[in-house]
């Protein structure tokens, strides 16, 4: 059947499986305990015992769940994680990315990037341009320094101290603008501020005159792997449309996140 069929009757009425959505429950309720008992799963999610008992017996067959006899309970199998690593073989964070940022740039008129790390940059791999922008000089394969602009922020922020150290000292900014930061110890000062808001700032810092906002996007594990943001003259992005623009880049970084199998808390 084609991915466009109908998940919906006449009337609009969703067709959803009961037992399969029991089964997802059961399986989420024991990758959050990491190991749990029939006991457990059946008061805690409010199941009956035997249908309960069923599914698990179910999974436990096709080789999904582990059950110890010394504990009395069920835990998740290293089957899952083969058919993870099959999803994020198959997954392509530009890919996945371009239709996102093509969204973003919609709603906040200002061309909008991804980049990942690299080396000792960050290198643009996904650009949605927005039309009359007047963020021209930026392509994918762009390199771009990690202490002068809000990507490099974002890519840095969640890394220890000695890594960060060790990828300014690699590749140090020289002074593009009067505002660009080259003392590494005062830019990391700047990342506390990042990780308690979610989103990196850079203004004039790289180029006079242009303002980046950039937000993280994880994977799986919770690992920034990327970073998102958006770019467009100080002018525009002012302190008044800030909160915002913020806000939907933080949901867009959010959306590629959960893409990639990230899932928050």
């Amino acid at each position: 059947m084609s991915p466009e069929l109908k998940n919906t009757d006449q009337t609009g009425k969703k067709y959803l499986v009961p037992a399969v959505m029991k089964a997802f429950d059961i399986i989420e309720f024991i990758s959050e305990r990491g190991q749990a008992s029939l006991t457990d799963i059946y008061k805690e999610l409010q199941l009956p015992k035997t249908s309960a008992y069923q599914i698990i017996n179910t999974l436990q067959e096709r080789g999904y769940l582990l059950y110890s006899p010394d504990r009395g309970s069920y835990s998740l199998s290293f089957r899952f994680l083969g058919l993870g690593n099959r999803v994020l073989a198959g997954l392509d964070l530009r890919d996945e990315a371009q239709p996102i940022l093509q969204k973003l740039m919609g709603e906040v008129r200002q061309t909008c990037h991804l980049a990942v790390l690299e080396g000792f940059d960050a290198v643009y791999l996904a650009k949605a341009f927005y039309a009359g922008s007047a963020v021209i000089n930026s392509w994918v394969g762009k390199r771009l320094n990690l202490q002068t602009t809000a990507m490099g922020r974002i890519l840095l922020a969640w890394r220890n101290p000695e890594q960060v150290l060790e990828l300014l000292h690699r590749n140090p900014p020289v002074q593009r603008t009067p505002k660009t930061i080259l003392d590494p110890l005062k830019f990391m000062e700047t990342l506390p501020q990042v990780r308690e808001r979610g989103w990196a700032e850079e203004n004039g810092e790289n180029v006079v005159g242009l303002r980046c906002l950039a937000a993280p996007v994880r994977n799986v594990s919770g690992r920034v792997v990327a970073a998102m943001g958006i770019s467009g003259l100080s002018a525009e992005i002012t302190d008044q449309v800030i909160p915002d623009m913020s806000a939907k880049l933080l949901q867009a970084a959010d959306e590629l996140s959960r893409r990639l199998g990230y899932l928050p808390g």
